[in-house]
C-alpha cells in the first residue's frame, strides 16, 4: 500500500524514514512542501506567510476527532486535552466518613466545646504519627456526659497536609513511547471524495 501525503503512522524505529518527519510541531517552509500545505494548511500552527507546522504529537497520546456523547466533549483537530499531573485538593475529594479512634496520652490530648444541639461536643483532637513533622488536628463528636479534656495551645492549628498530598502527581495510564511520523513526500496526494 502506498502512503499518502500527510498521513500519520507510528514508527517503532530509532530513525524516521525518508520521505517522513517525526511529528514534532516544526516550522516548514510552503513554498518547498506545497502539496502538505496545501492538505493541512495552518491547522497546527505556523507564521501565516512563509511557515507551517507540523503537528507536535510529543508526549501526547491520539484520540479521535468527534464528540463523545458520555461526557458532553468535542475534540477539535489540533487542540490538547488533559494534563500529565494533576494537584489535588480537598475539592477534588468526594465527602466521606472516617471511623474515628482516639488514642489517650502526650500526643493525644483533647479539649472540647459544646455543640448547637447540647447533646454533644465537638472536640480537637490532636494526632501525630511517627512520619509527621507537624501534629494534624481533627474534629471529633464526644458525649456531654464525658467530661472534656484540655488541649494543650500548641496543639491547636489549623490542618496541615504533608508535601505529598498537594504536589502534582502523574495522571497517566500507563504507556510505550512510540514515535509519530507524518509523511512529507514521495507519495500519493490523497483525493478529496466528490
Amino acid at each position: 500500500m502506498n502512503s499518502f501525503i500527510g498521513e500519520i503512522r507510528a514508527f517503532p524505529y530509532n530513525f524516521v524514514p525518508q520521505g517522513w518527519y517525526a511529528c514534532y510541531g516544526q516550522p516548514l517552509a510552503i513554498n518547498q512542501y506545497q502539496a502538505l500545505f496545501s492538505i493541512i494548511g495552518w491547522t497546527y500552527g505556523g507564521d501565516y506567510r512563509n511557515y507551517f507546522n507540523l503537528p507536535n504529537l510529543q508526549a501526547a497520546a491520539l484520540v479521535g476527532v468527534g464528540t463523545n456523547n458520555q461526557y458532553e466533549s468535542t475534540y477539535l483537530p489540533n487542540h490538547r486535552y488533559g494534563s500529565e499531573s494533576i494537584t489535588l485538593t480537598d475539592t477534588n475529594l468526594p465527602v466521606h466518613i472516617h471511623n474515628f479512634i482516639g488514642k489517650g496520652g502526650a500526643d493525644a490530648t483533647r479539649t472540647s466545646v459544646p455543640s448547637t444541639t447540647g447533646d454533644s461536643y465537638l472536640s480537637n483532637v490532636s494526632y501525630k504519627r511517627a512520619s509527621d513533622t507537624k501534629a494534624l488536628v481533627a474534629l471529633a463528636y464526644r458525649n456531654v456526659s464525658e467530661s472534656p479534656v484540655t488541649l494543650h495551645p500548641a496543639t491547636i492549628a489549623n490542618c496541615e497536609y504533608g508535601s505529598n498530598i498537594i504536589a502534582p502527581h502523574e495522571n497517566r495510564s500507563p504507556f510505550l513511547a512510540i514515535r509519530y511520523c507524518i509523511c512529507v513526500s514521495d507519495a500519493d496526494y490523497p483525493q478529496r471524495p466528490q
